[in-house]
C-alpha cells in the first residue's frame, strides 16, 4: 500500500458474568463492531492489545478472539490496574491498524456497561 497511515482505536465492554462463554461473546462482539465501524480488515491490523479487570479470571480475551480467527495477528493481554471506583468486569481493547485514507477518523466502540467510560460517544 502506498501512503499508508497508522491509526489506533479504542473500545471496551462490560461482562455481566465472569465466565469463559461471556468473555467469548463480549470480546468477539466488541472486536467485530470495532472492525465494522472502522472498515478494518484483518489484514489491516498491526496488533490488538487487551486489558481486563482483575475480577475477570476465567478466560483470556486474546485467546477467546482466536476462536474466530486472527491466527496471524499479534494479540496481547494484560491486567488493568485497579483503582478506586473502577468499573468491574471490564475488557478494554486497543487496535492498531493501517489505512490508506488520510481522512479516516477512528470510531471507538463502548458496549454494555462500559459506555459509562466514554459518555461523549454515542
Amino acid at each position: 500500500m502506498n501512503n499508508v497511515n497508522i491509526f489506533a482505536v479504542r473500545g471496551a465492554t462490560q461482562l455481566r458474568d465472569n465466565t469463559k462463554e461471556a468473555m467469548n461473546i463480549h470480546v468477539t462482539e466488541l472486536v467485530s463492531k470495532l472492525l465494522l465501524a472502522n472498515t478494518i480488515a484483518e489484514d489491516d491490523i498491526i496488533s490488538i492489545q487487551f486489558t481486563q479487570t482483575m475480577d475477570l479470571d476465567t478466560a483470556n480475551p486474546a485467546r477467546e478472539l482466536r476462536t474466530i480467527g486472527f491466527s496471524s495477528t499479534a494479540l496481547f493481554c494484560s491486567l488493568e490496574p485497579e483503582y478506586e471506583d473502577s468499573l468491574n468486569k471490564t475488557v478494554r481493547v486497543l487496535i492498531t491498524y493501517r489505512k490508506s485514507s488520510f481522512e479516516h477518523q477512528p470510531s471507538p466502540v463502548y458496549l454494555h456497561g462500559a459506555s459509562v467510560l466514554r459518555p461523549n460517544i454515542k
